[in-house]
């Protein structure tokens, strides 16, 4: 699983930090960041963010014909 951190909804209070330092990280803009996707996973994945800026990113390997 992917993980991504949508900017707009990320107000940059840096619980998902705290709570997991070693797959969350704060960037220079002052919005969260993904780190390590496996460690946000085991930290709970999107219910790190009670701002629901977490977000699962899904890969289509289906090609149209």
């Amino acid at each position: 699983m992917e993980y991504s951190v949508d900017k707009e909804k990320c107000i940059g209070c840096g619980s998902c930090n705290l709570a997991c330092p070693s797959g969350m990280g704060m960037g220079n803009d002052g919005k969260a960041s993904v780190i390590s996707a496996n460690e946000v996973e085991s930290c709970g994945g999107v219910d790190l963010c009670p701002y629901d800026a977490i977000v699962e990113v899904t890969q289509s390997n289906d090609e149209e014909v």
